[in-house]
């Protein structure tokens, strides 16, 4: 008994986010019943949505490192025996930075099911490390139609991909089709049918949906517009007009840099005893704006007076800064008065 145990392969079952992984058990019960296999669930702690989506490596590295050295472990244990994979969401992802960054790990057999690998992933660079020619007959991703996170991964993240939906469509891998949703997989039926058939055996059954040609809802394709680039570029639009954009008015020996400015002067009539001459001034220069519009200053910056002088009875000089907005400026311009409708100008 204890010989025949020694020379069972090895299935590592490697879980996906935001979950304890409750599925490994009945898993590696049902296969090592059935397959005839070895069963060792690996862990790597729980992964939050944050972590998930943020693009940054060391967002993602905890657990990439944690499942490194528990593969280590377990294939420096085995005697030689075959290694089998099956990793599920994140944990596709995971591997294959593994595989990738680690050319001296080998495996025998892989199945993926929800990957969030990305589609266009070079197999080839670690058809190598598959102990089987050719790496198509040892290697299985499991394509859910009704599997809307790896897409949403592939849209709305860096380094992620809809392959778990779509497919890679490399000759390198066997994608097998299912209307299936994310976590549909772990169903005995399912399980039965083809991973203990492929781990037992090597066969690999045709799915029903490849014969009917099942495919993913036309809508689900929507998502796969780059949203992600979108936000992007308006968050860095945001942060540049925000913090980033020079004042309106910059100036450097009374002129402005961004906006054309100019001193212009306009008698006023004063209602002595009603209003100051400073009050008169202020008034005129606002009335003249609003009713100009924007071709004048665009009439959306406060335009300051700078002196008033008595020219006669009732009546002043008063002063004021013009601003216009040169052809040329169009766009520095937008800046600074986005500036100024958040709040930000000084």
């Amino acid at each position: 008994m204890r010989d025949s145990r020694t020379k069972r392969p090895i299935v590592l079952l490697i879980h996906g986010i935001r979950t304890r992984a409750y599925w490994q058990g009945p898993v590696k019960a049902l296969l090592e019943k059935q397959a005839g296999v070895e069963v060792v669930p690996v862990k790597y702690g729980y992964f939050d949505v944050f972590r998930f989506w943020c693009p940054f490596g060391f967002c993602r590295s905890g657990p990439i490192d944690r499942l490194h050295k528990e593969i280590r472990d377990v294939a420096a244990t085995s005697n030689g025996r075959p290694l089998y994979l099956i990793a599920h969401s994140y944990g596709s992802y995971a591997l294959t930075r593994i595989l990738l960054r680690y050319n001296d790990i080998r495996l025998d057999r892989l199945i993926l099911c929800g990957s969030i690998v990305p589609r266009g992933f070079d197999w080839g660079r670690i058809s190598s490390q598959i102990n089987h020619s050719p790496a198509r007959e040892a290697i299985v991703n499991e394509c859910g139609t009704r599997d809307i996170w790896p897409v949403a991964a592939e849209a709305f993240s860096w380094g992620y991909g809809a392959s778990g939906t779509y497919g890679f469509g490399s000759t390198q891998v066997r994608d097998r089709v299912h209307e299936m949703p994310h976590s549909g997989y772990f169903k005995i039926a399912f399980i039965e049918k083809y991973w203990v058939t492929f781990l037992a055996s090597g066969e690999c059954k045709t799915s029903e949906g490849d014969v009917s040609g099942a495919r993913p809802p036309w809508w689900s394709g929507l998502l796969l517009f780059p949203i992600k680039s979108a936000i992007a570029v308006l968050l860095a639009l945001s942060v540049w007009m925000t913090y980033a954009a020079p004042p309106c008015v910059a100036r450097e020996n009374g002129v402005s840099h961004y906006l054309k400015e100019e001193m212009r002067s306009a008698e006023v009539t004063v209602n002595i005893g009603l209003e100051t001459p400073n009050e008169a001034c202020a008034k005129y220069v606002r009335k003249l704006y609003k009713d100009s519009g924007p071709e004048v200053g665009y009439g959306t910056v406060e335009l300051p007076f700078a002196d008033t002088r008595w020219v006669g009875e009732g009546k002043i000089v008063c002063e004021y800064s013009h601003l216009t907005v040169p052809v040329y400026e169009y766009e520095r311009s937008f800046a600074c008065l986005s500036r100024y409708w958040l709040g930000r100008e000084e």
